[in-house]
């Protein structure tokens, strides 16, 4: 049995329409604290194109220690260094 709820996983303004790489100080560490919780994971303070677009229900794991979450057709891939990318699978 498990005890409910779901985490709020802090994007810090990351822009969901962007492929450039960007900087979110903190990022790489509230990712992994957020898998380490097992509970389902809305990524928030997400922006498309400027717009607020939160919260946004991802599915996330580690691959070689890049933390990968995917969000429909869009994949943000986050370093330890703190750098995100957003992919759109369909491009």
């Amino acid at each position: 049995m498990s005890n409910g709820g779901y985490v709020m996983f802090d994007c810090c303004g990351l822009d969901l329409s962007s492929d450039a790489e960007q900087s979110k100080p903190g990022i790489y560490a509230d990712a992994l604290k957020a898998i380490a919780l097992n509970k389902p994971i809305y990524a928030i303070n997400c922006t498309y194109g400027g717009k607020p677009s939160s919260p946004v229900p991802v599915t996330v794991h580690v691959d070689n220690g890049t933390v990968i979450a995917s969000a429909n057709v869009l994949q943000m891939s986050i370093t330890s260094a703190d750098k995100a990318k957003v992919t759109n699978l369909t491009a």
